[in-house]
């Protein structure tokens, strides 16, 4: 078993001297250098105290304030559609960071997806049969979209013809949206699925539908101010989402009147301010009141808990679609999964191991609380691990900047609650460690299931590292399953948990489906497949199974080193 990292007051210490001067061990910076991983950096208050004075909204490809990233700016005298700018272009679309599709997308194309609905909805293969406005079309282009993912070719349709609809996909938040509406969001495929067909549906009656507002290609004073009346409002419930949105809602505005903007806690308030008074049509935010009910309501979930269902009961239209991707709640086989047997006390020193034993590559540590994602982001970072951490108490410039160098790679490792890295969509996280798992009052199977999602997105492989111990026992049988479901490794310390027969979830999202709305017309297959099959042998694909046969543990760590450790050996 690996030492232990000092006692619980020891700990503390620590922890409270580093505050006032960190110090590195260096010959764990030796080691961590020798492994590849790069120097740490401490934030940088003096520099960001100096830089966020002079900078003004829309100056450059690396803002300090998310909000004030630069936008597509109409010119009164463009008529429907503006101009290229290739300087913006270049910021927007083609920067090193964007989400590229993996070479495994086919393991997610041919999820098994089940479509309800009183009317039929027939799903597109090509963005260029959706009817969609030609510069949508030319900005999904230039977002790198070659087709339309199975949750996109059926939602698309179904908000182009004005249905409500409720998207149940793997890896997703619980999202809201209406048309002159309110989006709840995250993922990257389902938020095309929406943003899409939304924006499209608006630009070609922007010009009528939109409120006043000044010329700001030609530059813009307060006396030209004007009230914001957003014909799209996106409600998100972390700031960090409500920021990537805005990036999307950016790339899928370019060349058109329709006018972004965001809203979040923490960031100058003037900035937010004036852009509003700038005009502002599709608005993104963190949570507030909305009771207008001229809208069309779209839900999307992986997970579709009780409180979602309940939501949708109220909101929904009788004759809603319904479109599943997959089990609701299910992950998928581009996640390898593998959960080791560590004790409480052995965590700190088993992390760190990990991360020497591997590769080095973008990682997320989950842990349940903010005191844990402080003391362990300490712990790390003294021995010189490149690491950052966000959680809600950090000030927003904080939180900010830990997003900004875990995605340029310069704090590769970032140590996160479950619900301040909600929706986060980055480009290669290879690696997704669990080290707390989520109990049920942290959200249980659900909470990990979005956790793991933040790796192996769209088509890309990613790797998932979970601790187990006693505290987890509440977890054991639902995590078992999910194992079971994909494919994955399943080690002796979970065998018991295992079904003896058929692979079954108690899946309830379908209970308002079977007393609620929907009905009609219910068919099952892979994204364009024909209509009329019979759905009951096609929409529980996917949720049943066998056990897989028992194989030998795969070595954790590499060979003959300190770290290794075979999967259900104990720490």
């Amino acid at each position: 078993m690996a030492e232990t990292w000092g006692g619980e007051d020891a700990t503390v210490k620590e922890v409270t001297d580093s505050l006032g001067k960190t110090q590195i061990n260096a010959e764990a910076a030796q080691k961590a250098r020798e492994q590849g991983w790069a120097e740490p950096t401490a934030f940088d208050y003096e520099h960001f105290n100096a830089a966020q004075q002079k900078q003004e909204p829309g100056s450059g490809p690396n803002p300090i304030w998310a909000a004030n990233a630069q936008k597509y700016e109409w010119n009164d005298e463009y008529g429907d559609v503006g101009p290229v700018h290739e300087k913006l272009e270049q910021i927007l679309f083609k920067n090193d960071l964007t989400m590229r599709k993996g070479q495994d997308y086919e393991n997610l194309a041919n999820i098994p997806v089940t479509c309800e609905s009183k009317e039929k909805i027939a799903p597109v293969k090509k963005f260029e049969d959706a009817g969609l406005h030609p510069v949508m079309l030319r900005n999904v282009e230039l977002c790198g979209y070659e087709f339309p993912t199975p949750i996109q070719a059926y939602v698309i349709p179904a908000v182009i013809q004005n249905y409500d609809v409720i998207g149940i996909a793997q890896t997703g938040k619980a999202v809201q949206c209406k048309v002159r509406s309110t989006l709840t969001l995250s993922g990257s495929g389902k938020t095309a699925a929406y943003l899409i067909p939304v924006l499209s549906k608006l630009m070609g009656k922007v010009k009528k539908l939109a409120a006043p507002r000044p010329n700001t290609a030609q530059g813009w004073t307060r006396d030209q101010s004007v009230r914001a009346e957003p014909l799209v409002l996106i409600i998100v419930p972390t700031r960090e989402l409500a920021a990537q949105i805005f990036d999307e809602a950016r790339k899928l505005c370019y060349r058109t009147m329709l006018r972004p903007c965001v809203c979040y806690g923490g960031a100058p308030t003037v900035d937010q301010m004036d852009d509003l008074r700038k005009g502002c049509d599709v608005l993104i935010g963190t949570p507030d009141s909305n009771t207008d009910d001229d809208h069309i309501y779209c839900m999307f979930s992986a997970t579709f808990p009780k409180e979602a269902r309940a939501l949708a009961k109220d909101y929904m239209a009788k004759d809603h679609v319904r479109v599943r991707v997959g089990r609701a709640g299910s992950s998928h086989k581009n996640i390898n999964q593998t959960v080791i047997m560590v004790e409480e006390s052995a965590k700190r020193q088993a992390v760190y191991d990990l991360l020497l034993s591997l590769e080095p590559a973008r990682t997320i540590i989950f842990v349940n609380n903010k005191k844990a994602a402080d003391f362990l982001d300490d712990f790390l970072y003294n021995l010189a691990m490149p690491t950052t951490s966000i959680h809600s108490d950090r000030t927003q410039i904080e939180r900010e900047d830990a997003i900004r160098a875990f995605k340029t790679g310069k704090a590769p490792i970032l140590i996160a609650t479950g619900v301040s890295a909600r929706g986060l969509d980055i480009k290669n996280v290879m690696h997704v460690i669990n080290y707390d798992l989520p109990g049920s009052e942290y959200g249980g199977i659900d909470e990990y299931v979005h956790r793991i999602g933040r790796t192996a997105r769209i088509g890309n492989q990613g790797q998932a590292t979970s601790f187990f111990n006693e505290r987890n026992e509440d977890l054991a049988e639902s995590l078992a399953k999910t194992l079971m479901e994909t494919g994955s490794e399943i080690p002796d310390f979970l065998q018991a948990y295992l079904p003896e027969g058929d692979l079954t979830f108690d899946d309830k999202s379908d209970e308002e489906g079977e007393t609620e709305g929907a009905g009609g017309v219910k068919v099952a297959g892979e994204t364009g497949g024909s209509w009329g099959v019979d759905a009951t042998s096609g929409s529980n694909a996917g949720a049943q199974g066998k056990a897989p046969a028992k194989e030998e543990p795969a070595a954790w760590g590499p060979d003959g080193g300190d770290a290794s450790a075979a999967v259900g050996d104990a720490w």
